[in-house]
Protein backbone atom coordinates (compact mmCIF):
# COMPACT_ATOMS: atom_id res chain seq x y z
CA UNK A 1 0.00 0.00 0.00
CA UNK A 2 1.53 3.18 -1.21
CA UNK A 3 0.80 6.61 1.15
CA UNK A 4 -0.77 7.84 -1.89
CA UNK A 5 -3.55 4.76 -1.92
CA UNK A 6 -3.93 5.44 2.09
CA UNK A 7 -5.00 8.64 1.78
CA UNK A 8 -7.53 8.56 -1.13
CA UNK A 9 -8.54 5.51 0.46
CA UNK A 10 -9.25 7.29 3.97
CA UNK A 11 -11.00 10.06 2.40
CA UNK A 12 -13.12 8.10 0.59
CA UNK A 13 -14.18 6.96 3.38
CA UNK A 14 -14.58 10.00 5.29
CA UNK A 15 -16.76 11.17 2.36
CA UNK A 16 -19.16 8.20 2.36
CA UNK A 17 -19.10 8.13 6.38
CA UNK A 18 -21.27 11.76 6.69
CA UNK A 19 -24.15 10.68 4.63
CA UNK A 20 -25.53 6.91 4.42
CA UNK A 21 -26.64 6.72 0.92
CA UNK A 22 -30.21 5.76 0.09
CA UNK A 23 -31.14 4.59 -2.97
CA UNK A 24 -33.90 6.15 -4.98
CA UNK A 25 -35.69 9.19 -3.98
CA UNK A 26 -39.10 8.69 -5.37
CA UNK A 27 -42.26 8.61 -3.39
CA UNK A 28 -45.63 8.85 -3.32
CA UNK A 29 -47.05 11.86 -0.65
CA UNK A 30 -50.41 11.76 0.36
CA UNK A 31 -51.92 14.98 1.94
CA UNK A 32 -51.16 13.87 5.39
CA UNK A 33 -47.56 13.23 4.34
CA UNK A 34 -47.43 16.93 2.89
CA UNK A 35 -49.13 18.11 6.19
CA UNK A 36 -46.41 16.22 8.05
CA UNK A 37 -43.67 17.20 6.16
CA UNK A 38 -44.44 20.81 6.34
CA UNK A 39 -44.99 20.39 10.09
CA UNK A 40 -41.63 19.54 10.63
CA UNK A 41 -39.94 21.64 8.63
CA UNK A 42 -41.74 24.53 10.01
CA UNK A 43 -40.94 22.90 13.72
CA UNK A 44 -37.11 22.92 12.00
CA UNK A 45 -37.25 26.75 11.38
CA UNK A 46 -38.78 27.80 14.56
CA UNK A 47 -36.05 25.69 16.56
CA UNK A 48 -38.15 23.17 17.96
CA UNK A 49 -36.36 20.52 16.15
CA UNK A 50 -32.10 19.38 15.02
CA UNK A 51 -30.87 18.58 11.87
CA UNK A 52 -30.53 15.51 12.80
CA UNK A 53 -34.39 15.32 14.29
CA UNK A 54 -36.08 16.48 10.93
CA UNK A 55 -33.96 14.43 8.83
CA UNK A 56 -33.65 11.78 10.56
CA UNK A 57 -35.73 10.15 12.79
CA UNK A 58 -38.50 9.25 10.20
CA UNK A 59 -35.68 6.65 8.55
CA UNK A 60 -35.30 6.40 4.62
CA UNK A 61 -38.90 6.78 3.25
CA UNK A 62 -39.10 10.19 5.43
CA UNK A 63 -35.90 11.47 3.43
CA UNK A 64 -37.57 10.72 0.52
CA UNK A 65 -40.59 12.39 1.46
CA UNK A 66 -38.74 15.66 2.57
CA UNK A 67 -37.02 15.72 -0.67
CA UNK A 68 -39.92 14.75 -3.04
CA UNK A 69 -42.01 17.36 -0.87
CA UNK A 70 -38.93 19.96 -1.34
CA UNK A 71 -39.41 19.43 -5.78
CA UNK A 72 -43.03 19.44 -5.68
CA UNK A 73 -43.56 22.17 -2.98
CA UNK A 74 -40.65 24.81 -3.57
CA UNK A 75 -42.28 27.91 -3.06
CA UNK A 76 -43.70 26.99 0.26
CA UNK A 77 -39.40 25.68 1.11
CA UNK A 78 -37.84 28.48 2.77
CA UNK A 79 -34.49 29.79 3.00
CA UNK A 80 -33.77 27.98 6.29
CA UNK A 81 -35.21 24.83 5.25
CA UNK A 82 -32.98 24.04 2.30
CA UNK A 83 -30.41 22.89 4.92
CA UNK A 84 -32.98 19.51 6.07
CA UNK A 85 -33.11 19.77 2.23
CA UNK A 86 -29.61 19.69 1.02
CA UNK A 87 -28.52 16.81 4.23
CA UNK A 88 -31.43 14.31 2.85
CA UNK A 89 -30.29 14.92 -0.65
CA UNK A 90 -26.81 13.87 0.50
CA UNK A 91 -28.07 10.95 2.00
CA UNK A 92 -29.82 9.52 -1.14
CA UNK A 93 -26.32 10.09 -2.98
CA UNK A 94 -28.02 13.33 -4.94
CA UNK A 95 -24.73 14.97 -4.09
CA UNK A 96 -25.07 17.87 -6.43
CA UNK A 97 -28.66 18.66 -5.34
CA UNK A 98 -27.47 18.70 -1.87
CA UNK A 99 -24.54 20.96 -2.44
CA UNK A 100 -26.98 23.48 -4.44
CA UNK A 101 -29.45 23.33 -1.51
CA UNK A 102 -26.50 23.86 1.51
CA UNK A 103 -25.32 26.88 -1.04
CA UNK A 104 -28.48 28.56 -1.23
CA UNK A 105 -28.61 28.13 2.84
CA UNK A 106 -25.21 29.14 3.66
CA UNK A 107 -25.65 32.34 1.18
CA UNK A 108 -27.91 33.88 3.97
CA UNK A 109 -26.86 31.61 7.11
CA UNK A 110 -23.07 31.99 6.28
CA UNK A 111 -22.07 31.63 10.19
CA UNK A 112 -23.66 28.23 10.05
CA UNK A 113 -21.06 25.38 9.82
CA UNK A 114 -23.50 22.78 9.01
CA UNK A 115 -24.10 23.76 5.87
CA UNK A 116 -20.53 24.16 4.90
CA UNK A 117 -19.83 20.55 6.49
CA UNK A 118 -22.74 19.67 3.86
CA UNK A 119 -21.02 21.31 1.25
CA UNK A 120 -17.72 19.88 2.20
CA UNK A 121 -19.41 16.33 2.39
CA UNK A 122 -20.98 16.40 -0.64
CA UNK A 123 -17.99 17.98 -2.73
CA UNK A 124 -16.09 15.52 -1.81
CA UNK A 125 -17.97 12.23 -2.33
CA UNK A 126 -18.01 13.87 -6.14
CA UNK A 127 -14.41 14.30 -6.06
CA UNK A 128 -14.95 18.20 -6.10
CA UNK A 129 -11.64 18.04 -3.65
CA UNK A 130 -10.72 22.01 -3.55
CA UNK A 131 -14.66 23.05 -3.14
CA UNK A 132 -14.39 20.57 -0.61
CA UNK A 133 -11.12 22.15 1.25
CA UNK A 134 -12.88 25.35 1.46
CA UNK A 135 -15.80 24.61 2.52
CA UNK A 136 -14.29 22.54 5.71
CA UNK A 137 -12.39 25.20 6.16
CA UNK A 138 -15.39 27.33 6.65
CA UNK A 139 -16.95 24.57 8.72
CA UNK A 140 -13.63 24.42 10.92
CA UNK A 141 -13.57 27.67 11.47
CA UNK A 142 -17.05 28.07 12.35
CA UNK A 143 -16.58 25.55 15.38
CA UNK A 144 -16.81 22.69 13.96
CA UNK A 145 -14.91 19.38 15.47
CA UNK A 146 -16.02 17.16 13.62
CA UNK A 147 -14.88 18.68 9.80
CA UNK A 148 -11.13 18.86 11.15
CA UNK A 149 -10.27 15.20 10.08
CA UNK A 150 -11.83 15.33 6.14
CA UNK A 151 -10.11 18.60 5.90
CA UNK A 152 -6.94 17.33 6.71
CA UNK A 153 -6.66 14.77 4.29
CA UNK A 154 -8.54 16.21 1.70
CA UNK A 155 -6.17 19.29 1.78
CA UNK A 156 -3.09 16.90 2.03
CA UNK A 157 -4.60 14.99 -1.08
CA UNK A 158 -4.80 18.10 -3.07
CA UNK A 159 -1.63 19.11 -1.43
CA UNK A 160 -2.45 21.84 0.38
CA UNK A 161 -0.36 21.43 3.48
CA UNK A 162 -0.34 25.24 4.74
CA UNK A 163 -4.07 24.36 5.21
CA UNK A 164 -3.03 21.33 7.46
CA UNK A 165 -0.66 23.29 9.20
CA UNK A 166 -3.08 25.77 10.33
CA UNK A 167 -4.98 23.30 11.94
CA UNK A 168 -2.55 20.96 13.56
CA UNK A 169 -2.90 22.45 17.27
CA UNK A 170 -6.58 21.64 16.91
CA UNK A 171 -6.13 18.02 15.76
CA UNK A 172 -3.66 17.69 18.81
CA UNK A 173 -6.22 18.59 21.27
CA UNK A 174 -8.64 16.19 19.72
CA UNK A 175 -6.83 13.68 19.53
CA UNK A 176 -7.58 13.08 23.15
CA UNK A 177 -11.15 14.07 22.91
CA UNK A 178 -13.70 11.59 23.69
CA UNK A 179 -15.24 9.96 20.41
CA UNK A 180 -18.12 11.24 18.93
CA UNK A 181 -20.52 10.51 15.83
CA UNK A 182 -18.17 12.85 13.71
CA UNK A 183 -15.12 12.87 15.68
CA UNK A 184 -13.06 9.90 15.94
CA UNK A 185 -9.69 10.13 17.65
CA UNK A 186 -7.85 7.93 15.46
CA UNK A 187 -9.11 9.08 12.47
CA UNK A 188 -7.45 12.26 13.94
CA UNK A 189 -4.39 10.05 14.87
CA UNK A 190 -3.84 9.14 10.68
CA UNK A 191 -4.44 12.50 10.07
CA UNK A 192 -1.87 14.18 11.90
CA UNK A 193 0.69 11.03 11.51
CA UNK A 194 0.09 11.11 7.57
CA UNK A 195 1.20 15.28 7.87
CA UNK A 196 3.83 14.43 9.67
CA UNK A 197 5.33 12.42 7.06
CA UNK A 198 4.23 14.88 4.01
CA UNK A 199 6.01 17.45 5.80
CA UNK A 200 8.52 15.70 7.41
CA UNK A 201 8.45 16.49 11.29
CA UNK A 202 9.66 13.98 13.49
CA UNK A 203 8.28 16.04 16.47
CA UNK A 204 4.53 15.96 15.24
CA UNK A 205 5.04 12.10 14.41
CA UNK A 206 5.91 11.57 18.53
CA UNK A 207 3.42 14.08 19.19
CA UNK A 208 0.54 12.71 17.18
CA UNK A 209 1.30 8.95 18.75
CA UNK A 210 1.75 10.03 22.60
CA UNK A 211 -0.82 8.14 24.53
CA UNK A 212 -2.04 6.03 21.64
CA UNK A 213 -1.83 2.33 22.49
CA UNK A 214 0.12 -0.12 19.96
CA UNK A 215 -3.61 -2.30 19.91
CA UNK A 216 -5.21 1.32 18.44
CA UNK A 217 -2.33 1.62 15.50
CA UNK A 218 -2.57 -2.15 14.75
CA UNK A 219 -6.90 -1.89 14.90
CA UNK A 220 -6.38 0.21 11.11
CA UNK A 221 -4.14 -1.39 8.94
CA UNK A 222 -4.00 2.45 7.28
CA UNK A 223 -2.29 3.82 10.83
CA UNK A 224 -0.25 1.03 11.13
CA UNK A 225 1.40 0.84 7.64
CA UNK A 226 1.64 5.13 8.11
CA UNK A 227 3.43 4.52 11.60
CA UNK A 228 5.72 2.08 10.54
CA UNK A 229 6.66 4.31 7.54
CA UNK A 230 7.50 7.04 10.25
CA UNK A 231 9.51 4.86 12.00
CA UNK A 232 11.72 4.43 8.81
CA UNK A 233 11.68 7.98 8.12
CA UNK A 234 12.48 9.51 11.16
CA UNK A 235 15.34 9.26 13.81
CA UNK A 236 15.70 9.23 17.42
CA UNK A 237 14.89 7.99 20.87
CA UNK A 238 11.36 8.53 21.15
CA UNK A 239 11.15 6.86 17.14
CA UNK A 240 13.03 4.19 18.66
CA UNK A 241 10.28 3.75 21.63
CA UNK A 242 7.71 3.47 19.17
CA UNK A 243 9.66 1.12 16.81
CA UNK A 244 10.55 -1.26 19.45
CA UNK A 245 7.06 -1.15 20.79
CA UNK A 246 5.41 -1.74 17.23
CA UNK A 247 8.15 -4.77 16.77
CA UNK A 248 7.02 -6.57 20.32
CA UNK A 249 3.38 -6.06 19.38
CA UNK A 250 4.13 -7.72 16.45
CA UNK A 251 6.47 -10.51 17.81
CA UNK A 252 3.82 -11.14 20.37
CA UNK A 253 0.75 -11.31 17.51
CA UNK A 254 2.83 -14.06 15.85
CA UNK A 255 3.37 -16.00 18.55
CA UNK A 256 -0.17 -15.89 19.62
CA UNK A 257 -1.18 -16.39 16.51
CA UNK A 258 1.49 -20.47 16.72
CA UNK A 259 -0.04 -21.30 20.36
CA UNK A 260 -3.33 -21.13 19.05
CA UNK A 261 -2.95 -23.05 16.09
CA UNK A 262 -4.57 -26.26 15.74
CA UNK A 263 -2.35 -29.36 15.41
CA UNK A 264 -1.80 -30.98 11.91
Amino acid sequence: MSMKTTVTTIILFLGLAFFACVDGISADLTQTDIAQVKSELQAFEKGQLTLEEVTELGGEAWGRKLVAYYETHTNDVTTKMELPVSRCYGAMGKYSEAVKCAQKYVNVFSNDWRGWRIIGSASLDMQNLNVAVDAYVNAVRLGDDGSCAPLAFTAMKTDRLDVVRDIVPRLLALKNSKPTRYVKPLDIVTALVLYSLRSNQGDIFVKALSGVGVGDILSRSDLEFLVRQGCEQFKGKDIDKIREKMEAASGNNSNSSNTNRPPP
